[in-house]
């Protein structure tokens, strides 16, 4: 990955960057395409357990996990992956994948290439109001879908159902 000339230096500290209710998480977006050029996006997230993404596919992003602390389940086509703190996984585009949260609680980077994925995150959620871990709840996922549908991700599935 190259970061296009023209990004700008920037600092932000803990509890900074806009705050977002995304999927059932606390989300921060941390770097975004005005700052890389269109390079990359990162966002912080902190979820509870069942906090995921639903079955889809990127057109195009490639999408990376970083685990600090926790556990996720990461699905890429047929293979499923345990990522511990510490792990990293990888969902390139144009492939299947989704992600869930196996731990009581998980604190994750996501980072996508190019940029561009955080206006989709910025339609999807609301702004946070504070900064916690929100309750399980039920995304409403029409709503995901349509807003997905229009930065080029295609919902193939459900969510994974941890019972």
């Amino acid at each position: 990955m190259t970061i296009a000339p023209g990004g700008k230096p920037y600092v932000l500290g803990v509890g900074e960057g806009d705050e977002r209710w995304f999927l059932g998480s606390h989300t921060a977006l941390k770097v975004t395409g005005e700052q890389t050029a269109g390079g990359l996006i990162i966002l912080e997230a902190r979820g509870p357990r069942g906090h995921g993404s639903p079955l889809h596919i990127h057109n195009r992003e490639d999408e990376i996990f970083y685990v600090i602390e926790g556990e996720l389940r990461l699905d890429v086509n047929d293979d499923s992956h345990t990522l511990s703190a510490g792990m990293m996984g990888f969902g390139p585009r144009k492939v299947t994948h989704r992600f869930t949260v196996t731990s009581p609680e998980a604190h994750f980077l996501l980072m996508a290439t190019p940029a561009g994925f955080e206006d989709f995150v910025r339609e999807a959620s609301e702004p946070a109001a504070e900064r916690r871990i929100p309750e399980p709840s039920e995304p409403d996922m029409a709503a995901i879908g349509a807003a997905a549908a229009a930065y080029g991700i295609e919902i193939t599935g459900p969510p994974l159902d941890l019972g």
